[in-house]
Formats: C-alpha cells, sequence, structure tokens
C-alpha cells in the first residue's frame, strides 16, 4: 500500500532537503502527490522559504498548509484518486534544523498538527514524526548551535505527554563513521536517505514497552539508506554510443586522401559525356540553331524610295527577331539549363562512386581538383592539367576572340611564371648535395613560392574584375559598331535612291539628244538630196545630167552618211552609252547596299546568337563549378559533422540528458573502466555489425545528420539486444571486477549506516536499543543473493521487482539522547552559553554519567533527606542533624560520599520515613516544585519520582 505523506519544513534550511524528497519518491512510483511539501503560507511569524510551509506561531499557517496539500491530492486530475492501493493511514513529517529558529516551537506546532488533523479528519490515521537535523548535518558549527540543539533534544525527552509518534535524527556523520558533510553539500544523500526510509517498508519493529536505560526516556531514532545500481540504460547507452562511433570511423570516415585527384579531375572534363553534351550546345538535328535573316521585300527597278525598303525590311526583322530568334535563343537557354542538371547528375554520380569507392578524403580532393584555379602551377600536375576553370577559361578565351578582346593577364602570367621557375630551382637543389645553406636556400625557395600560390588566385580575381569590366564594355562597343554599320548601310541606301532619279534623268536627256540629233541628221540629208535634185532641174539640166546627178547625190549621201556616222560613234552614242552604265552602277550599287543591310541585320543577329551561345557555354560550367563548390562545401561540412559525430558518440554526446557517464555516483555497480573493458574483450562479436552497416558513404552525405544517427545508432543497438537484458546479479557476475565489487558492497554497507553516530560505552542502552537491516533485491540469482547476505548478515531480504537496483535500509530505534557520539560536546557548549534555553527541563544525561556511580547515590541520598526535612538549609548552607555539608546540593553530595559516618547518620535518620511510598513520592514533587534546582537536581529527582512512584 502507498501511504500519503506530508512534509512540513520549519525552516529554511530543511526546504530543500523536502523538495528534493519529494522529487524523489515520485520519481521512484512514477506517482505525483503521493509526498507533498506545504504551500508557502505568508503569516504571523512565518518565514517564506519557496514553496515550503516555516512554521512560526499561529494557528492559521497550520491550517492553511495542511488544506492546501489536501487540495492538491483532492484535485480531479490528482494521480492519487486513480490509485487502488492508497493507504488511509498518513504520515506528516515534520523537519527543521536542531539550531534553526523554529526548535522553541516545535512542539507547540506538532500540536497544533495534530489537533487539526483530528477536528478536520483529513486521515482516519495520522501518525507526526519529527525528523531533525543536527548541527552539522544542518551546516551549522557555531558553539551555540550545539548549544539550541541539546536544548531541543532536552525538550523532546523531557516532554511527557508527547504528541508527536518517533523523532528521528539525522547528523553528518553516521554509524560507521562515514562523513557527509553538510545538508548543502551532499543534499542527494541526505534526500535518498530521507526517501528511502519513506518508500521502503522495513522490518517491523519497536521498542520494548515500560524500557527506561538508567531512567531516559528512549525518545530518538535514527536511520540510513544506501543503494547499488546498474545503470543499464547509462551503461547501454556508454557502448552503443561507443560502438556508433567505431561504426562512423571505420565505415563512413574511412579512406584517405587521393593521390591522382589531378587526373580524375581531367578525366570528368574530358570524358564524352562532359565534353559532347557542351559542344551539343546551340546544334540541333547536327545543324547550328542560328538561322539566317532572310527578307521577302528585296529592291527591284519599282522600288523608288528608300524608307520604303528599309521600314519594310526593318519590320520583318522584327519579326524574325520575335520568332526564330527569340526561339533559337530560347532553345539555347534550355539546352543550358538541360545540360546543366546532366552534368549536376554526373557530378553526383562521380561524387557518389568516390565515396563509395575511395571515401571522404578522396572524393573532397576531387572536388578541390576540380575547382584548383591553378591546376598547371601543382607538383605532380601533367602536360595538360584540365579542369573545370580551365574549361571555364578556354570557353572565355573563344567569347573574347569573338569580342577581338585581349584580356590583362600580365600579373597573373608573371606570377605563374615565377611559381614555374621556383619549381624548376627547388627541383634542381634537391639534387645537390643536402648542405645547411643548400637547405635555407631550398627553405625559401618554397616559402616564397607558397607565398606565391597564396598570392596568385587573388591577382587573377582582381585581373578577373578587370577583364570583366573591360570584357563588357568590348562587347558593347562591338555591338554599337554592327548597330553602326547597319545604320551606314541604310544611310548609303538612301544616299544612292537620292542619286537614282539624276541618273534616269540624265539618260532621259541623253537619249532625247540622241534621238533629236539623229532627227536632224536625217533632215539634212533629205534636204542635201532634195536640193541636189532640185537645182539642176530650176536650171533645167536634171535630165541631161540626171545619171551624173544621181551618183553625186548618192555620192554626197554617202559621205554623209560616214560623218554623220563618225559623229554619232564619237560624240553621241558615248553620252548615252555613259548615263546608261551610270544608272546600272547606280542600280548595282542599291542592290549591293541592300545586300550589305541585310547582311549587317545579319551581322548583329549572329553577334546576338553568339554571345547567348557563349555566355550559355560559360553559364553551364559556372553551374556546373557553383555545384562542385556546393558540394565541397557539403561534402567538408559532412565529414566534419560525422567526426563530430564520432567524438559526441565517444564521449556521450548521443546520450540522453543526465547519462554523462558511470563514474559521478559511488554506488554504481560497475563503472566506465569496467564497461569499457567488457567492450574491449566482445569486440569479435561485433564485427558483423560493423561490416553490415547500413548507411552508405554516397547516402550518408545526402540525408539528415539526424537520420544518420538514427540509423547508426538502431544498428549499434542491434549489436547489443542481449546487454539489453542484463541485472544487476549480471552485471556484477559479467561486467564488475570482482575486487571492485567488494569494495562497492562495502562502501554500500557503510553509508547505509544509520545517520547519527552513537555511543557504544553504554550496555544498558545498547541492549534496550531495536536494530534492524532490511535488504531489498530481484530473487532471480542465489548466487548474488549469497554473496549479498555474506556482506549483511544481519539483513531481512525482501523481494523486489527491480532487478537493476539493490537498497538496503538500516534503522536504529528507540534510544536515550545522551546515547549521541557527541553528546558530553553538545552539553559542555550547552553549559557555557550565555541564554540557557529549556533551562527547567532535566537534564538529558543520566545523573550517574555526570557526577559518577557513588556520588550519584549521596546525590539520591541527599535530596531524600531534603524532602523529608532529614536535611535542613542553614544560613545557605545545607546540613544534617549538626554537621555542615556545604552551599549547594553537588558539594553536599560530593561531601557525603566522601564521608561513610555522616552517610550512615543521614541513613539512619531517612530510614523510618520510607515505609509510606505516596508520601515520598509528593514530598518529592513538593521540593521540585518549590525550591530552586538545578539541571542535576532536577534530573536527581526525576529518576527519585520514577523509582517511588
Amino acid at each position: 500500500m502507498l501511504k500519503p505523506v506530508s512534509i512540513l519544513a520549519l525552516d529554511d534550511v530543511a526546504a530543500p532537503l523536502a523538495r528534493a524528497v519529494q522529487q524523489l519518491v515520485a520519481a521512484h512510483h512514477g506517482v505525483d502527490d503521493l509526498v507533498l511539501c506545504g504551500d508557502l503560507v505568508s503569516c504571523g511569524d512565518l518565514v517564506s522559504c519557496g514553496d515550503l510551509v516555516l512554521c512560526g506561531d499561529g494557528l492559521q499557517p497550520v491550517e492553511q498548509s495542511i488544506q492546501s496539500i489536501h487540495a492538491r491530492r483532492q484535485r480531479p486530475d490528482s494521480p492519487l484518486r486513480l490509485r487502488e492501493d492508497l493507504s488511509t493511514r498518513e504520515l506528516v513529517l515534520v523537519v527543521l534544523s536542531a539550531c534553526g529558529p523554529s526548535r522553541g516551537t516545535l512542539i507547540e506546532t506538532v500540536r497544533r498538527i495534530r489537533e487539526t488533523y483530528e477536528t478536520r479528519r483529513f486521515a482516519s490515521l495520522v501518525s507526526i514524526e519529527i525528523l531533525v537535523l543536527l548541527p552539522e548535518a544542518a551546516g551549522a558549527t557555531k558553539p551555540e548551535d550545539y548549544a539550541a540543539a541539546y536544548a531541543l533534544l532536552k525538550m523532546l525527552t523531557a516532554e511527557e505527554a508527547k504528541p508527536f509518534d518517533q523523532v528521528w535524527l539525522l547528523d553528518a556523520v553516521n554509524a560507521q563513521r562515514v562523513r557527509f558533510g553538510a545538508l548543502q553539500e551532499a543534499l542527494d544523500v541526505y534526500a535518498a536517505a530521507v526517501a528511502g526510509a519513506l518508500t521502503y517498508e522495513p522490518e517491523l519493529s519497536g521498542a520494548l514497552p515500560g524500557i527506561h536505560p538508567r531512567g531516559m526516556h528512549p525518545t530518538f531514532s535514527s536511520f540510513g539508506y544506501a543503494s547499488l545500481v546498474f545503470p543499464r540504460e547509462a551503461a547501454l547507452q556508454r557502448v552503443e554510443s561507443r560502438f556508433a562511433a567505431q561504426l562512423v570511423r571505420e565505415q563512413l570516415l574511412a579512406g584517405a586522401q587521393t593521390t591522382h585527384a589531378q587526373l580524375a579531375a581531367k578525366q570528368f572534363v574530358a570524358a564524352e559525356e562532359f565534353a559532347l553534351p557542351l559542344s551539343r550546345i546551340g546544334v540541333d538535328g547536327g545543324q547550328s540553331l542560328f538561322r539566317r535573316f532572310q527578307p521577302k521585300t528585296q529592291v527591284n527597278e519599282r522600288t523608288r524610295n528608300a524608307e520604303e525598303i528599309i521600314a519594310a525590311v526593318r519590320g520583318e526583322l522584327q519579326a524574325f527577331r520575335d520568332s526564330a530568334q527569340l526561339h533559337n535563343l530560347e532553345t539555347l537557354a534550355k539546352q543550358g539549363d538541360e545540360t546543366a542538371r546532366d552534368f549536376s547528375a554526373m557530378l553526383a554520380r562521380t561524387l557518389d562512386e568516390t565515396l563509395d569507392r575511395d571515401g571522404y578524403g578522396a572524393a573532397i580532393g576531387f572536388l578541390e581538383a576540380l575547382l584548383d584555379p591553378l591546376p598547371e602551377l601543382r607538383p605532380g600536375a601533367d602536360l595538360a592539367p584540365r579542369n573545370l576553370v580551365t574549361e571555364i577559361r578556354t570557353a572565355t578565351g573563344a567569347l573574347d576572340a569573338r569580342l577581338r578582346f585581349t584580356p590583362n593577364t600580365a600579373a597573373s602570367d608573371a606570377a605563374r611564371k615565377r611559381v614555374r621557375e621556383l619549381e624548376s630551382l627547388i627541383q634542381d637543389q634537391k639534387v645537390v648535395a643536402e648542405t645547411l645553406a643548400v637547405e635555407d636556400r631550398q627553405s625559401s625557395l618554397s616559402d616564397e613560392k607558397e607565398t606565391l600560390l597564396r598570392d596568385v588566385p587573388g591577382i587573377i580575381l582582381a585581373e578577373e574584375r578587370e577583364n570583366s569590366t573591360a570584357r563588357s564594355e568590348a562587347r558593347e562597343a562591338e555591338g554599337a559598331r554592327l548597330a553602326a554599320e547597319t545604320q551606314g548601310k541604310e544611310q548609303e541606301l538612301r544616299e544612292l535612291f537620292v542619286q537614282l532619279p539624276r541618273v534616269e534623268q540624265a539618260l532621259r536627256e541623253a537619249l532625247e539628244a540622241r534621238r533629236s540629233w539623229l532627227w536632224t541628221q536625217l533632215w539634212i540629208a533629205a534636204g542635201g538630196v532634195a536640193a541636189t535634185y532640185v537645182v539642176p532641174f530650176l536650171f533645167g539640166v536634171l535630165r541631161p545630167h540626171l545619171e551624173r546627178i544621181t551618183w553625186a547625190a548618192a555620192a554626197g549621201l554617202a559621205f554623209f552618211g560616214l560623218f554623220t556616222g563618225f559623229r554619232y560613234v564619237t560624240q553621241i552614242a558615248p553620252l548615252v552609252r555613259e548615263a546608261r552604265e551610270r544608272l546600272a552602277r547606280v542600280r548595282e550599287r542599291i542592290e549591293a547596299t541592300d545586300q550589305a543591310k541585310n547582311a549587317a541585320h545579319n551581322a548583329e543577329l549572329q553577334f546576338e546568337y553568339d554571345m547567348t551561345h557563349g555566355r550559355t557555354a560559360l553559364r553551364v560550367l559556372r553551374a556546373t563549378r557553383d555545384a562542385a563548390a556546393e558540394a565541397l562545401q557539403l561534402l567538408r561540412a559532412r565529414r566534419r559533422e560525422l567526426e563530430e559525430l564520432a567524438s559526441e558518440t565517444m564521449w556521450g554526446g548521443l546520450q540522453p540528458a543526465g547519462a554523462r557517464g558511470l563514474k559521478p555516483s559511488p554506488h554504481f555497480v560497475v563503472d566506465d573502466t569496467e564497461i569499457d573493458a567488457w567492450y574491449e574483450r566482445t569486440a569479435d562479436d561485433r564485427k558483423p555489425f560493423l561490416r553490415e552497416l547500413p548507411v552508405a558513404r554516397a547516402e550518408s552525405r545526402r540525408i539528415s545528420m539526424d537520420e544518420v544517427r538514427r540509423r547508426v545508432m538502431a544498428h549499434a543497438s542491434a549489436a547489443f539486444a542481449a546487454f539489453g537484458k542484463l541485472t544487476l546479479a549480471g552485471a556484477a557476475a559479467s561486467l564488475a571486477d570482482p575486487a571492485k565489487l567488494a569494495q562497492r558492497l562495502k562502501r554500500v554497507a557503510d553509508t547505509s549506516a544509520p545517520l547519527v553516530e552513537l555511543r557504544d560505552d553504554d550496555l544498558l542502552a545498547q541492549q534496550s536499543m531495536q536494530r534492524d537491516c532490511t535488504m531489498w533485491v530481484a530473487a532471480g540469482d542465489a548466487t548474488w543473493i549469497a554473496q549479498l547476505q555474506r556482506r549483511f548478515p544481519e539483513a531481512q531480504v525482501k523481494t523486489s521487482n527491480d532487478s537493476l537496483s539493490l537498497h538496503v535500509v538500516t534503522r536504529v530505534l528507540h534510544y536515550p539522547g545522551y546515547v549521541l557520539g557527541q553528546i558530553d560536546y553538545y552539553r559542555a557548549q550547552y553549559e557555557s552559553a550565555a541564554s540557557s534555553d529549556a533551562a527547567g527541563v532535566a537534564d538529558l544525561l543520566p545523573a550517574e554519567l555526570v557526577v559518577g556511580a557513588t556520588v550519584c547515590s549521596a546525590y539520591e541520598q541527599l535530596l531524600l533527606g531534603r524532602a523529608l526535612g532529614v536535611v535542613v538549609m542553614r544560613r545557605g548552607r545545607l546540613a544534617v542533624s549538626d554537621t555542615v555539608l556545604g552551599d549547594s546540593h553537588l558539594a553536599a553530595a560530593q561531601l557525603l560520599a566522601e564521608r561513610t559516618a555522616v552517610r550512615e547518620l543521614l541513613d539512619g535518620a531517612l530510614l523510618p520515613r520510607l515505609e509510606i511510598t505516596a508520601d515520598v513520592s509528593g514530598e518529592l514533587r513538593s521540593l521540585r516544585e518549590s525550591a530552586p534546582l538545578t539541571p542535576l537536581d532536577r534530573n536527581v529527582l526525576d529518576g527519585l519520582l520514577r523509582k517511588y512512584v
């Protein structure tokens, strides 16, 4: 049955202990509200401390605190309402420091607690127990603290109608002389002891009724607790984490840096799978994507206006740009995107193959060689090193050639040349005999080379920034030149069309002049022939001379024809022919200019296409370079994460919070070294698991680290299935070192001793004290139980369902306060203190222990004589008959102990008066109530009263 416990801490020293006990019991049972601390109440003389009650005067704070505890247990969501094994008996544990401010009102506070329970009926049966922290346990070591503790012990012992059921004392030194220190230094020890006493039900034993050793009431008790635990989860996490680290190191991080990274990079960029897609950018069906612009509008004889043909061609050109040219450029972009994706996939496949084959070092080396800005300057480079950087340089060079641009590489070329010279000098130095001077020279050359190699990328970057700006300007200048050339051709066409009408008019004028001249010549010839016949006719000589006139006319006409033909050939025909030729030349120039204009348009289109093509190729290469750079960064980061994971798992980074190894607790059955030794012994059993890790290196770079951890830990967990079933007995037999196990069992026995040091010089008190030791252990291993019984021969063994822990609770019950080991020191500090708390209470030490047996007997005889009137006070001195005994009871008792004759005299006077016991006890009570008495007087009187009652 679970017994509810309400803890009321009465001072700020006890408050942390109460909180810790509450948490430990809740964690052990898995049930909250079973052990509760009182809620904070600020009222009257209450002192505030966290969430606990610090009681002072006033009834209301105590009632409110108890009410708040029971209200919490009665909540609908309280776990206790679901339990059927809850006892109706409640334990109220009042915790305080023996030297704290609440000790003066402790009895009154306990009475109020009992009254509250009796009137409010919170429980059918309530047991109120007090837990007192002695000065060293409370961290108070001043003399007045010991005096206050002694006063509290006196008060608790002397209380006749005790409102409490039991008083438990806790000190910083237990019965086996094991020192724990103050509460704030070893809170876990004290909390575990109190929680263990509340959690585990020890052997039921009680004090024998009516036992008062040396006349003192057996008020006090103490207990101790210790456990021996096999932290299987922490140990399992340790070995699993260590094996996971081994899996990560030997499977995922295995492999070394490759020595052929440059060759692998060259093979990557020179492979057909890389070179062929790059060369096919801009090619469709074996032909170039570029199509020349062929305008439908052509210059012909009917074309009379240049603006007409120019506007028409520009319209066709714009339509061509919007359709064919734009389609070609989009196709180029798609080809570039597809090629970039193919190259990224190819790079990923190559990386996966390299990872699975050679490991992270080789894959990182391959990517570094692929991105090396100076492959030609690396040691061991072949005659024609190639990587993505060289391919980008080649593509950039082709683009520069198209732009007619010469980049500025003077500084980088000079640096490269110097590096090559230094490499040659270093190689030559290695051939020379090794002397100090040579070594110094070689070292300086190597330093200069390394410095240059570090500086060259920066120089190249600076040149690239400068060349990039100049390259953009060259591209813009080339485009402007082509546009200006097109405009020039159009302007030339306009000028030719301006000349065409004038040339045509000149031709028309030449033809008109030729026609007029021909007609003139015809009329002249006709006139001459007519004149040749008319004149003879008028003179009447036509007929006789007709034949001669006809021959003369024919000869004249022939001569005129020849002369006219000569003139036509030399004067008229050249003019017409020149006009025709000029017109033909103009028309030819117009056609040629029109074709040149169309060619200029095509040149612009070609330039735009070539720029897009070259930049697409560069974009593909740069995208591949960026993908490689990103992959390199991710690969380096993943390797660092895996290295951290290996280190992390080795030292508990994968262990849950709180499982930081086994060494901090002295009550573990095994420690780190024993777990590690077992791990080394069983290494061969895990080799199959080491080979069959279900995470490939290529896969480990893609999945998240959480997934890597999960898979690795799941695989590591499978290797320790048998370990996960080990019990405490199995761990003691198979894991623990026998010598260390014996030491740990001895430590458990020493630690579990009651938390108070007891004096062993009083046989009567030792016989009356009740002692028991109870041990809880799983009953599955008889050998282990026998081993424990040899260590704890007097322990009662109880079966526990927890196979991972051993619990030992010891108790020493019902002993008087004077059995405490340091009670003499407490009493000495109490007597020397300025204030005398509980001065009216009988001394805690029996009289015979204070003054000796003879003096104690004389003391009793003296006080009997004083009570019965045989010993009287005369002038401040005690006297019997005529004999003066002394000025105090102690001095008189010491005198009686020394003088036998006086004691016999006093005996004779007392003997007749001791026959009636009731009268004797009455007189003793009268003396105790009336006369001024010392604590020793009261102690002796209390003993006499118990004897004569």
